[in-house]
């Protein structure tokens, strides 16, 4: 469950549901634990493009390297993702849960220049400002624009 994922939960909207996990423990030549998997799920995020709350498949996949010390990490970077696991055992939901917030992303809707729920980008033609300044914001009001010289000359 979603309920799960602490950090994770608190980037969602609502955060309820749950992730489908597939996880693999294999052993490397040299005796190191390799988690492989991936967890995917559907969620709703806010979309920072438009603003709107969004379904979104969220998907993730592990690689992981697990060793006991800061040497053997050093030596495995940057070419393999390595977790230093300092006791017997580890809290999978962290190590997932990391995965899955580094792969939310910022706009859910795709790509903004073509999301039909973005805002706007412009409000009027420039000869409307060049009027009045206030041309432009008349016309999304729906009053007609006072095209007097802001200066008041005419």
């Amino acid at each position: 469950p979603i309920a799960n994922f602490a950090r994770l939960k608190a980037l969602l909207l609502p955060a309820e549901g749950d992730l489908v996990t597939t996880l693999h423990f294999t052993l490397d030549d040299h005796g190191r634990c390799i988690v492989t998997g991936e967890v995917a799920g559907p969620v709703r995020l806010h979309c920072k493009g438009c603003a709107q709350d969004m379904a979104y498949e969220l998907r993730g996949e592990l690689r992981t390297v697990l060793v006991r010390t800061d040497d053997e990490a050093r030596a495995l970077m940057p070419a393999s993702d390595v977790l230093v696991v300092e006791h017997d055992s580890l809290a999978l939901v962290e190590l997932l849960e990391d995965e899955l917030i580094l792969d939310l992303p910022d706009v859910v809707c795709g790509r903004f220049e073509s999301c039909p729920n973005r805002p706007r980008l412009q409000y009027g033609a420039a000869e409307d400002v060049a009027k009045s300044p206030f041309g432009a914001l008349a016309k999304l009001l729906g009053q007609p624009a006072d095209d007097r010289d802001p200066k008041g000359h005419g």
